[in-house]
């Protein structure tokens, strides 16, 4: 969030606007209504808090997806939670089925590899913020490769 205005350019009306500029494109620039019920809003992490999920990574826990067709229910509740604990548990449930799949001669599935570059994505963003994109997107690797090695014969 860069700022917060009174009113949007063009428009007469009193309605307060959160101004938001994403890190990956800073030619584009969002007004949210500070009202909006819909949208939520949270602010990036701090580095302690960024140090603390990342210690946490050998507790966390897959989720149990007792039915395939439950697995997109499952993901996409991860993701909207907008909590970087729970998208770990998430990058670490599709890691352990992307290697089980592989022990069995299977291929990751359409919806596991999509939701799998969508945490990654947003992990690495979040992380990026606070520790920079090149030491989040290493961090991010070294989770990954630790969430892979889970998986043994």
């Amino acid at each position: 969030m860069e700022d917060i205005v009174k009113g949007m350019p063009g428009l007469n009306n009193d309605t307060e606007y959160y101004i938001m500029v994403p890190i990956n494109n800073r030619n584009n620039v969002i007004y949210l209504p500070t009202d909006n019920e819909k949208a939520k809003v949270r602010p990036v992490l701090k580095e302690d808090e960024v140090k603390t999920v990342l210690d946490g990574i050998d507790s966390l826990t897959e989720y149990v997806i007792d039915n395939e067709k439950q697995c997109e229910i499952v993901y996409k509740e991860a993701i909207y939670s907008l909590d970087c604990t729970k998208w770990m548990e998430l990058l670490k449930t599709l890691c352990v089925r992307k290697q089980t799949r592989a022990l069995s001669g299977k291929k990751v599935t359409s919806t596991d590899e999509r939701y799998f570059k969508n945490v990654s994505a947003k992990l690495t963003e979040e992380l990026g913020v606070t520790l920079g994109q090149e030491e989040a997107e290493k961090q991010i690797s070294h989770v990954i490769e630790i969430f892979e090695g889970c998986v043994s014969l």
